[in-house]
């Protein structure tokens, strides 16, 4: 099960030895969160928060960027693309008039 951030925040502040000790099949050692006075907790989730978010965005970015460098698989179009309008430059889309939709 994935957690979100704001979850995993949740879990540093409330979570509780009493709790976790109902599970017997994890381990019953955990020394709780804020309301346990375990103040360490919030700070290892928010740490494991900025390590997840930066490697999701530096993952990102490599697929992205692997992306754009095949050919035929370019993330932004050309100038003269941009200034025709992605309707007629990718599928052929005119006006109803026939003019190009940038004119109009």
């Amino acid at each position: 099960m994935q957690y979100s951030s704001n979850s995993s925040v949740q879990h540093a502040f409330f979570a509780s030895c009493s709790i976790v000790v109902l599970d017997a099949s994890i381990n019953t050692n955990v020394p709780g969160g804020w309301v346990d006075h375990y103040r360490k907790q919030l700070y290892v989730q928010v740490a494991y928060i900025c390590v997840t978010c930066s490697y999701t965005f530096i993952v990102t970015a490599l697929i992205a960027q692997c992306i754009n460098t095949i050919l035929g698989l370019h993330m932004r179009t050309t100038a003269e693309g941009e200034e025709l309008g992605l309707d007629e430059v990718e599928y052929g889309i005119t006006s109803r008039t026939g003019q190009h939709l940038a004119t109009i």
